[in-house]
């Protein structure tokens, strides 16, 4: 007859048994009940924090300049709806790549907007165009163009 002893003795005794110390642990985590210091505060009154923070269009392009890398400027145009229409051409023997986003602006952009006494700024959708020059280290913003779309446009009228 074999006893315990003789089992612990063998290879495959030792491994049996570590398989089923191995399993008991197991067992035993799934069923204990969490400290209130592992647990996450999940009532319906705590903000989770999301970032970056979502702002609007208005608030996003304000800080939009030439000049500036294109990695901080996608980071930022990130959070305008996906879909850029992206195009890459050769102007003055420049490689540049452009994006087109479709913005909804409420307010003005003074810095992407020039003052046309004719055609007030109309809130509504808006094409923005940002260039960027690829040619130099950073790929820094060459150019930015907002443009109304063509409902927006049958508003100045």
């Amino acid at each position: 007859m074999t006893t315990a002893r003789d089992m612990l003795c063998s290879p495959l005794g030792v491994l049996i048994a570590a398989m089923i110390a191995f399993g008991g642990w197991i067992v035993y985590d799934a069923y204990q009940t969490p400290d209130s210091s592992e647990t996450a505060d999940l009532s319906p009154h705590r903000e989770l924090a999301v970032w970056p923070p979502r702002l609007p269009p208005d608030q996003l392009l304000m800080s939009l300049h030439v000049g500036m890398p294109r990695i901080i400027a996608q980071r930022q145009l990130a959070q305008l709806p996906p879909a850029p229409v992206t195009n890459a051409a050769i102007s003055a023997s420049t490689p540049i790549a452009d994006a087109a986003y479709l913005v909804t602006l409420h307010r003005p952009i003074p810095h992407l907007m020039p003052v046309d006494l004719l055609h007030p700024f109309q809130p509504g959708d808006y094409c923005l165009t940002v260039e960027y020059a690829n040619d130099r280290p950073g790929a820094p913003i060459a150019r930015i163009t907002l443009t109304p779309t063509r409902h927006s446009e049958g508003s100045h009228d």
